[in-house]
């Protein structure tokens, strides 16, 4: 279990299909606290249909422009106008290390972006995973 340490600096979500719950909630509350900060939310699933909160997150980056939204769809549909590799093979365009990243997906894909935020740089101290699943 993990805790957001509040909106004292950048925060990023990287979440994996149902991962995407406890992420909404932390996303929702430094909303309502009117967070001045950059939050980044790295969001993938199979499918265009899987992706929950879609227009939530759409509506939040439009209306706030420190609010990033990345949806990925690994295996999307041809109209598909988002990402569509896994959130490892990206994430390095977007990733500084000074910011807490929290991940929450499948365990495979936990461990596979621990290992590619290690490889970025991100310290240990930044990196805070969610058992879920």
């Amino acid at each position: 279990t993990f805790l957001l340490e509040g909106c004292e600096q950048n925060i990023t979500f990287i979440a994996g299909g149902t991962g995407i719950a406890p992420m909404v909630s932390f996303i929702r509350t430094l909303r309502r606290e009117g967070c001045d900060k950059d939050i980044w939310l790295f969001y993938s699933t199979r499918k265009e249909e899987d992706m929950a909160y879609r227009k939530e997150f759409e509506e939040y980056a439009k209306e706030n422009k420190k609010f990033h939204y990345i949806p990925s769809c690994t295996r999307a549909c041809e109209n598909w106008k988002g990402r569509r590799e896994r959130v490892t093979e990206f994430l390095h365009e977007y990733i500084t290390t000074d910011r807490p990243c929290y991940i929450c997906g499948p365990p495979a894909m936990d461990q596979a972006v621990k290992d590619k935020l290690r490889e970025i740089g991100v310290s240990e101290k930044n990196i805070h995973v969610e058992k879920w699943g």
